[in-house]
């Protein structure tokens, strides 16, 4: 399942470009969904610094796993949230700067997206004690910290594209 973005999102990326395209002329647009994409992390965020341990189950999903994950990511909100107001226009961003920006953004992301899945995936098989101890709260609580200053970026962007800044 920690791969399934990589094959789904793909087609969600090239969409939210294409959409993203045709708004470029239109700064206030490309700047709203920038503020949006932020109140969005920002979001995600509290819901880290809220975090509390509850109970965890692991489901085996076998031999089906990919084929769930990716009908999973294709019918997930998310991805296509995270692409139209927080990737598409960081990839349209980093473009101005240069393609090698651009691929280090998304092998980046994906490095960390999929790796970060794997990970999880690894210590709470490995330390399902660690998973109900404070340091695993307090993990996700600094990743929530991380994300609401990472949306401040993005509220400094949309400001700059609407032209408030």
């Amino acid at each position: 399942m920690a791969v399934a973005p990589l094959i789904t999102d793909l087609p969600i990326i090239l969409f939210v470009l294409f959409v993203l395209s045709n708004f470029m002329q239109y700064r206030i647009i490309i700047g709203t969904f920038a503020l949006v994409g932020a109140a969005y992390l920002i979001y995600l965020g509290f819901e880290n610094l809220g975090f509390k341990i509850e109970k965890f189950r692991a489901d085996d999903m076998g031999k089906d796993a990919l084929k769930r994950g990716v009908i999973a990511n294709f019918l997930n909100p998310n991805p296509y949230l995270f692409w139209l107001s927080v990737g598409g226009p960081t990839i349209f961003e980093s473009l101005s700067i240069g393609i090698a920006v651009t691929t280090l953004f998304i092998v980046g992301f994906y490095t960390l997206l999929v790796g970060s899945k794997i990970t999880i995936v690894l210590i709470v098989h490995r330390s399902k004690s660690m998973i109900k101890s404070n340091y695993f709260i307090y993990i996700i609580r600094v990743l929530g910290i991380l994300l609401i200053l990472f949306a401040l970026i993005h509220v400094n962007d949309g400001l700059r594209l609407i032209g408030l800044l």
